[in-house]
């Protein structure tokens, strides 16, 4: 008690000479206000993680730009660079017979969504809803049906699971002379363009649902060129290391010998759907890599059996 008493006593003491001191209350109100002025950031950052930012869903699952290097580095710096380059050293994108995972292939999943978004991204809002109806009803309203691997003689059911880049993000390297005004997000694709190149070429022509949807190329030639001017948000990729994804077809039926699907392997630029909930069907579609929703259940987009058909149902809005 005699110890409460005297920090009582203390700041009593502090307290009648900031009222008897001129001269410190108006220095008193000028460190307040600047002390508000500087939590701004902090403030704003709070309340968009506490769900009243427009981007609130997505930066929780963020992936960071910063900390990036030059495009010519070898190293990987950044979280979003290492999560690519997890990526890309475990998506069999030249159809290698001895290809083999990384010990650490499974470091971020063995199944999920790599979504690119950006704060003024005009359909991003949609599709943040689309996911976050997805993730309030998965294994109840959308089951994952093809989300299976071999962990022994177990089949284990996996979780729900997404990654996020902004293509807009900020970083402290952006200032410095050598970056030549590059923005974090151009010295991305920069650093990992041949990741682009190859796994463009595989989801352009190789994954059935841009052949049998018969899409237009237009997005798909800026991810294969990784074009920063116009690299399209949201960008939507599925990355499966699931036993279903080492099955799946990569040229369609006739050339069976071509199988395979392990890492990136689907992507959409957009979602269609004319609510939050066919939005997340699509996405539940997208990771079973299969379509229930159309009007002929003979026609799945998502799957190797898929055919052209006019009844198919687009899922693409470019």
């Amino acid at each position: 008690m005699k110890i409460l008493k005297a920090i009582g006593s203390l700041f009593e003491r502090i307290w009648r000479w900031i009222k008897e001191t001129a001269w410190i209350q108006p220095l008193l109100i000028v460190g307040v206000i600047f002390a508000l002025i500087f939590s701004i950031p902090y403030f704003t950052n709070w309340i968009s993680s506490i769900g009243l930012g427009q981007s609130n869903y997505f930066t929780g699952f963020k992936k960071t730009l910063e900390g990036e290097g030059k495009a010519d580095s070898i190293e990987s710096f950044s979280d979003a660079d290492k999560l690519i380059k997890s990526v890309k050293e475990n998506s069999n994108l030249n159809n290698d017979s001895d290809f083999a995972y990384t010990d650490n292939y499974s470091e971020y999943g063995y199944k999920y969504f790599l979504v690119f978004v950006s704060e003024d991204c005009a359909n991003c809002k949609t599709v943040q809803e689309g996911f976050e109806a997805l993730q309030k009803g998965w294994g109840t309203q959308y089951i994952p049906t093809a989300t299976h691997r071999e962990a022994g003689e177990v089949t284990v059911a996996e979780d729900f699971k997404i990654y996020t880049i902004f293509t807009d993000e900020s970083s402290s390297n952006d200032e410095l002379d050598e970056m030549n005004g590059d923005t974090a997000f151009q010295r991305f694709l920069k650093i990992h363009d041949d990741f682009f190149s190859a796994s463009g070429e595989r989801l352009t022509d190789f994954t059935p649902y841009k052949v049998n949807s018969s899409v237009q190329n237009t997005n798909y030639d800026y991810w294969t060129k990784a074009d920063p001017e116009n690299f399209s948000t949201p960008t939507i990729v599925l990355v499966d290391y699931t036993y279903e994804a080492q099955n799946l077809a990569r040229k369609g039926e006739n050339e069976s010998s071509l199988k395979g699907r392990q890492g990136v392997s689907e992507i959409l630029f957009g979602l269609s759907g004319d609510d939050k909930f066919s939005r997340a069907e699509t996405l539940m579609n997208m990771w079973n890599h299969t379509d229930i929703s159309t009007k002929d259940d003979s026609v799945f987009p998502f799957s190797e059996s898929a055919k052209k058909n006019p009844f198919s149902q687009s899922y693409e809005k470019i």
